[in-house]
């Protein structure tokens, strides 16, 4: 009982944002962030990150699109994580270009390994590039439960437009979930599923809706002790006629410690 009072407690600023959000302009981006977020926030840590996918497709409509995001972030007090990063896509048959600047924030909502269940709220301001496109808002509630040693984590996801170019007032709702056995540090074995849920007042998983999973392998290496280098490899695999056939994702991290 304990736990749901904190938690509750914790999520007014998840609500409050999310009631905003009913009232604001939905994403319509063509390529997926595939990233699964955890709740935590380290205090004093610089993370500076690299990361992308991409798209293997038999249809060259699809085929080769990608995406990449740079970035770099903080660790401002031991509830809050702030970065900034760069999106950069190429569509088929389009060229490479950078599409959006953005501004995460991680709160984490409750003290680690406290509750049965680890919370934290992500919130992020993508301002695009091009002119006449639209602006997005997201929020995402990160949950996550260790079972021995396995690491389960599962973002659910709220997005759209804001700003003068939005053309739509839904909320696009997807799912991001991650499963991992923490078998040492410097390898991680794990699968993960990302998915599309529909507008928020139609929620539901439909084929029309884009799901993918595959495995994914994690690590970090220490270089000393304060610092440590972070990396994963993955493959998704489409898990219906309206998903890419796959998609080759990677992620490079540098973490310090001050």
């Amino acid at each position: 009982m304990q736990y749901f009072t904190s938690v509750a407690k914790n999520l007014r600023l998840a609500l409050a944002l999310i009631s905003l959000f009913a009232g604001i302009a939905s994403s319509n981006t063509a390529l997926a962030d595939f990233k699964v977020y955890s709740p935590y926030v380290e205090k004093d840590t610089l993370e500076i990150e690299a990361r992308g996918h991409i798209v293997t497709d038999r249809n060259p409509e699809r085929r080769s699109a990608r995406q990449d995001k740079f970035e770099i972030g903080y660790g401002v007090t031991d509830w809050w994580s702030t970065s900034f990063f760069t999106e950069h896509e190429r569509e088929p048959g389009e060229t490479y270009r950078r599409s959006a600047t953005a501004w995460e924030n991680i709160f984490q909502l409750t003290e680690r390994g406290k509750y049965w269940l680890d919370a934290g709220l992500y919130v992020e301001y993508a301002s695009a590039a091009e002119k006449n496109a639209a602006d997005t808002l997201e929020l995402k509630l990160l949950l996550e439960k260790n079972i021995g040693k396995f690491s389960n984590t599962v973002n659910l996801i709220f997005e759209r437009e804001i700003g003068k170019n939005s053309s739509s007032r839904d909320v696009e709702t997807s799912y991001a979930w991650r499963t991992r056995y923490r078998w040492k540090p410097e390898l991680e074995p794990g699968i993960e599923v990302y998915g599309g849920l529909g507008n928020l007042d139609g929620l539901k998983v439909s084929s029309a809706n884009s799901h993918q999973a595959g495995p994914v392998v994690s690590g970090k290496f220490r270089l000393d002790s304060k610092s440590a280098l972070l990396y994963q490899v993955g493959y998704l695999f489409g898990l219906n006629h309206n998903s890419d056939d796959g998609a080759v994702k990677w992620q490079l991290e540098y973490e310090r410690h001050f």
